[in-house]
């Protein structure tokens, strides 16, 4: 340990001591350590399922850029703007939740998450990929994903954004409709290893909470049955969409949403049961590596809650990753771990 008088010494302002972190985290040493950590990866298969979702909040208090949702003309005036706004950080996470990759991006569309899976995975990895879990698929998203992954056979709705915004009428908190909700989102990624391959029939209906569903039939009954029960919760208003709760409700059922939804069950049929232990609901992994970079808890001692500095630029963010695998590998070096 250092003395206190000598501590004094190292430097405090970003502009002295992120160079510094930089020329380390560029080092051969560490180097390797990257990409040691990504041939693992390879040989665990981690890119076989993928779960891509972006957060913007950590990129609000960025300098000379406008915010997302502000007006055309503010962001036209911003010294930053277009490609060159840092609007949000994508993050991208595999099959028993290892952190992928995490980019700055200035839009979340399905080009530019395509562009930047295709820029920084390795080809091994999404060659891999036969599975991806994201909260706006389209058939776009559908067509651009396979442009890179030719393995790819399932694109998934995550099925907990529903409850989340719907959650948004009671501000965030769980009332007895949303309870009721993720029990019914629960089925979606249940598994059932005894159900035949083609078991998506009508008279597969089933009431269980704990068997997937095997048609869109028991999808929309489940929706409306809690709508019906709960029905003074669903006409609130959520604001983030601004629209009421059975509106959201509706609009899960519609046909196309309905079934991006049901390719949750689809692909947990298709993955053995074996490799689902870890595997994660949707996108609720890339919420908390979110709230983790949100709140500044990966680099709290270094820039003291401060992580908007890190995304100054769209490195500093691969910096994160390396820094974060750096201290795991110490910790278990350490004599004191």
């Amino acid at each position: 340990m250092l003395p206190g008088q000598t501590c004094s010494l190292l430097p405090r302002h970003a502009r002295h001591w992120w160079p510094l972190l930089e020329d380390i985290f560029m080092s051969p040493k560490i180097t390797q350590i990257g990409q040691d950590l990504t041939a693992e990866l390879l040989d665990h298969k981690e890119f076989e399922v993928l779960s891509i979702d972006a957060t913007m909040r950590c990129c609000l208090s960025i300098l000379g850029q406008a915010r997302p949702r502000t007006a055309k003309v503010e962001r036209d005036a911003a010294v930053f703007r277009g490609d060159d706004a840092l609007t949000r950080v994508l993050t991208v996470r595999g099959r028993s939740s290892a952190v992928l990759l995490m980019e700055a991006l200035s839009s979340d569309d399905s080009e530019a998450c395509v562009r930047a899976l295709a820029d920084h995975l390795p080809a091994r990895g999404l060659a891999q990929t036969s599975y991806v879990l994201v909260d706006n698929p389209s058939q776009k998203y559908w067509k651009e994903l396979r442009t890179i992954c030719p393995s790819l056979q399932v694109l998934a709705l995550d099925p907990v954004h529903l409850a989340m915004t719907c959650e948004y009428a009671s501000v965030r908190k769980r009332t007895a409709s949303s309870r009721q909700l993720r029990l019914i989102l629960r089925k979606l990624t249940a598994h059932d290893a005894e159900a035949m391959t083609l078991n998506w029939e009508e008279k597969r209906a089933r009431q269980q909470l704990e068997v997937p569903f095997y048609c869109r039939l028991d999808w929309i009954k489940a929706l409306a049955a809690l709508a019906t029960v709960y029905r003074q919760e669903t006409e609130r208003v959520a604001p983030g969409p601004n629209r009421k709760v059975h509106m959201l409700l509706l609009s899960a059922t519609a046909p196309a949403r309905a079934e991006w939804y049901l390719n949750n069950t689809r692909m947990r049929r298709m993955i053995s049961g074996t490799r689902q232990a870890l595997l994660p609901v949707g996108t609720t992994s890339n919420e908390a590596l979110h709230h983790e970079i949100n709140t500044g808890q990966c680099l709290r001692w270094v820039v003291n809650g401060r992580v908007a500095c890190l995304v100054s630029r769209a490195d500093d963010v691969a910096l994160l990753i390396l820094f974060r695998g750096a201290i795991l590998c110490a910790e278990q070096e350490s004599p004191l771990a």
